[in-house]
């Protein structure tokens, strides 16, 4: 909390991609880290306004030259609690994406969860996202635009440990195709 109806949140994720096949490995193992800053604006006690800047690094380790990058991300929002257990979000805005070894681009972001706090540290949340993602797909170079679904359960099972099991599913175009992918 910055000041009475004011706040300011941290964000650091580090996502680190090593595949068992060697050849998928050597395309695509990777890691990837995304820090952040939120400030926002308590409009009543249930509802904020955000604004948040966010900075990515993806870093290959095999071909990094080619395909490393860094995006900038300006985004706006809100933040809405319906009762002391459930809570919406939404995000949208640009990311700017750098790349090493491609031209850079700017993209629309857009990303809605919903979260449901079932018991003190532990929670399901579920929401969609919009952006530019890596691919898993070795044929494929680089990034692509991406609709993006996920779900999300963390439950504290004691003091000290926190147990989490993501999952996401993706939509994405093979060859003209939309499919799904997980």
């Amino acid at each position: 909390m910055v000041g009475p109806k004011t706040g300011a949140v941290f964000k650091y994720r580090n996502v680190y991609y090593n595949y068992d096949d060697a050849g998928l490995g050597q395309s695509l193992d990777r890691m990837e880290h995304l820090l952040g800053i939120e400030m926002n604006y308590k409009l009543v006690p249930e509802a904020a306004v955000v604004g948040e800047y966010r900075y990515q690094v993806i870093d290959y380790r095999h071909a990094g030259d080619m395909k490393d990058k860094t995006s900038n991300f300006l985004l706006t929002g809100f933040d809405y609690s319906l009762g002391k257990q459930v809570m919406v979000s939404a995000r949208v805005g640009t990311e700017n994406r750098l790349r090493s070894g491609e031209d850079s681009t700017t993209a629309p972001y857009v990303e809605a969860t919903c979260r449901y706090d079932y018991s003190d540290r532990s929670f399901v949340s579920g929401g969609y996202t919009y952006s530019l993602a890596e691919t898993d797909d070795p044929a494929l170079f680089t990034d692509t635009k991406m609709n993006q679904f996920f779900v999300n359960v963390q439950h504290a099972l004691s003091a000290a440990i926190v147990a989490s099991v993501p999952s996401r599913w993706r939509l994405r175009n093979f060859w003209g195709c939309m499919v799904w992918v997980t």
